[in-house]
């Protein structure tokens, strides 16, 4: 619903600012919610013609991902951010470490959880975790926590499934699906404790 309310807005919105590309992806994300994946697509590509690069690809792959939606685009979307990144980084050096580079890192941390997700849409388990996993130990950010649960429960390991959205919770940039899957795994009435001991190991993760 909060969806279908929001197009009318949005329209107007890229209306005045018909060049802004993130409005683009919005008015996307809410057609793909709305199952109009021909106008989610125009409204995608609309928005790479007009800011080709990284948060643009990294953006529009992962809701393609979320959707199960032209998997093989956002496949190839997800690579080429993750590519143009990890060639800015290349030649990092700690010495002259600049803000936007240390923002360069943050961002890939983000693109993996988003490779990875496209390839657990697409039942490649190796390669999301791989991917998740990564994204995960460079910064703990919740989402990516709760993604790396879904890998591994996925795969029947559900005490490390638990360990994870437990930890989830914790991280940074919370997401409300993490205690939601906790709750799913181990009931309401329990979840608090699993929380309290996954304090300790997300303090020595982080440090």
């Amino acid at each position: 619903r909060k969806y279908k309310e929001a197009l009318p807005e949005l329209e107007q919105a890229i209306s005045l600012n018909p060049d802004e590309a993130f409005l683009h992806i919005s008015l996307g994300r809410a057609y793909l919610h709305l199952d109009q994946q021909e106008k989610a697509m125009q409204s995608f590509d609309r928005a790479v013609k007009l800011a080709p690069g990284p948060p643009v690809w990294n953006d529009v792959s992962y809701f393609l991902s979320v959707k199960k939606v032209q998997l093989e685009k956002a496949q190839q979307y997800a690579e080429s951010a993750v590519t143009a990144i990890a060639t800015k980084l290349r030649n990092v050096e700690l010495s002259t470490l600049t803000r936007e580079e240390l923002g360069d890192v943050d961002r890939i941390a983000a693109y993996w959880d988003t490779l990875g997700w496209v390839h657990f849409q697409n039942g490649n388990l190796d390669l999301a975790e791989k991917y998740i996993e990564a994204a995960w130990s460079l910064a703990q950010h919740s989402e990516v926590g709760e993604h790396l649960g879904q890998i591994f429960e996925k795969r029947g390991k559900k005490e490390e499934a638990t360990r994870m959205y437990a930890l989830a919770t914790l991280a940074d940039r919370l997401v409300p699906e993490a205690r939601e899957s906790l709750d799913r795994m181990v009931g309401k009435e329990k979840s608090e404790s699993y929380v309290t001991q996954a304090t300790k190991s997300f303090s020595e993760l982080r440090t």
